[in-house]
């Protein structure tokens, strides 16, 4: 758990200069600015955060907001939402506080509309793992409930700027192991009311897992995550790796996807990195992509 930052690439600089009261590093690759700092913009002693997430307004770039898992001190274990905004490219941090200050908060996913408002998505329940919502209108300087929107371990949500007819969708996806419905095929929601109410969640093909979304130029919905009915194995970032799309390979041993859009592959094997059985440590294939399109419309 370590503060959070921010880089801003202001150009190649020589040398690495630390300024730890202003909460400032500078690199050879940008200058780095910490979010989570007091009122004069100093690092805050003793507290720690992890699992940001950020959303930026389209309508004015400089307008961010980062949300992440607050702890007030580094003993102890109590997650909170914490967030933060700026309004000049980042370059200055205002840390308000917290979301429901005082109340468990977990694994937080911002976003933003197409209009500049500002969407906060988190676990509120860890027995349930139930998920709320809220929204800011004044780019993350304050936030208020919208509701409950369902969820599970590990949500993520995306919102449909586009200019196709889903223009507003809110879409999200979650663990099909830890959920609200404690249901492996309820994992993946919409709302067309800007979060007030969400349809009731549909399964996934291969129920994918700890994964995003992310919304084409026509409203198109994708969803990447690891398939539950694949072994898991992690991947070094070979220079080989490379999204395609359209293939129509099957998986050694393993059944063929019901849409096959994509694949990432490795050009090396897996060898020494693979948490499975040796037996799956050939180059990587993962077909682990859905394309959603009924859901754009």
């Amino acid at each position: 758990m370590k503060s959070l930052r921010l880089i801003v690439l202001v150009g190649a600089l020589g040398a690495w200069t630390v300024d730890s009261s202003a909460g400032t590093l500078a690199t050879p690759f940008g200058i780095s600015f910490q979010v989570n700092v007091n009122a004069a913009g100093q690092n805050i002693p003793g507290d720690a955060a992890n699992e940001p997430s950020m959303c930026i307004d389209p309508t004015n770039p400089n307008r961010m907001a980062v949300g992440w898992r607050q702890f007030d001190s580094i003993s102890s274990s109590f997650r909170q939402s914490g967030y933060a905004f700026t309004t000049n490219g980042g370059l200055n941090w205002t840390f308000p506080g917290r979301v429901e200050a005082g109340n468990f908060r977990s694994d937080p996913v911002l976003a933003s509309d197409a209009d500049g408002v500002f969407y906060y998505l988190g676990i509120f329940d860890d027995t349930t793992f139930a998920c709320d919502l809220y929204r800011s209108t004044d780019g993350g300087a304050t936030w208020s409930p919208v509701g409950n929107a369902q969820g599970g371990d590990k949500e993520w949500m995306a919102i449909d700027n586009s200019s196709s007819p889903g223009r507003g969708n809110m879409y999200q996806v979650w663990s099909p192991f830890y959920n609200v419905f404690n249901n492996t095929h309820q994992i993946f929601t919409r709302s067309t009311d800007n979060g007030a109410t969400w349809m009731t969640p549909i399964d996934l093909p291969h129920q994918p897992y700890w994964g995003t979304i992310a919304i084409g130029p026509q409203g198109e919905v994708y969803n990447i995550g690891t398939a539950i009915d694949v072994e898991p194995f992690w991947i070094k970032p070979f220079p080989g790796l490379a999204l395609v799309r359209r293939t129509q390979e099957i998986l050694p041993g393993r059944q063929r996807l019901d849409r096959p859009i994509g694949r990432v592959r490795a050009d090396k094997p897996c060898s020494g990195v693979g948490l499975g059985h040796a037996h799956d440590r050939h180059p990587a294939k993962l077909r682990i992509i859905d394309r959603l399109d009924q859901f754009h419309l």
